[in-house]
């Protein structure tokens, strides 16, 4: 593939990794993350691997009527073709034990690396 592709493949990439965080929750999110995958949050905590990665998303995934989706707005890759990133906005909606809608909104960056067997994993991902 060539650079235009790969840029155009990552995009589809993150817009189905939303889908199937939909479907699957955690661990949708923790699989597709590469083993020492690292998250960055709000507060600036780094998370690394999957088992860190899982336990500082439970809380989110406990939410009650969770919605979690994010749109990549744009996408950029390596000359090599082995590393890249997308970007876009996200909104998060659940309700609260008083019942009420409570939503958050913001943006995220999420890196890419292509595997040895040609799949591409999230090596690190962070959003504000």
């Amino acid at each position: 593939m060539n650079t235009l592709e790969v840029k155009a493949y990552l995009m589809k990439l993150d817009e189905a990794f939303c889908k199937s965080v939909g479907q699957g929750g955690i661990e949708a999110w923790v699989t597709q993350f590469a083993e020492d995958g690292i998250m960055v949050n709000a507060k600036g905590d780094i998370i690394r691997g999957h088992d860190m990665i899982r336990e500082a998303m439970t809380g989110l995934f406990k939410l009650n009527q969770l919605k979690f989706v994010w749109t990549p707005i744009d996408a950029s890759v390596s000359t090599c073709g082995t590393l890249g990133y997308t970007y876009g906005d996200y909104v998060r909606t659940y309700v609260d034990e008083a019942g009420k809608l409570v939503e958050a909104s913001g943006r995220y960056t999420t890196i890419w690396r292509k595997q040895m067997d040609g799949t591409w994993l999230i090596e690190l991902d962070t959003g504000n």
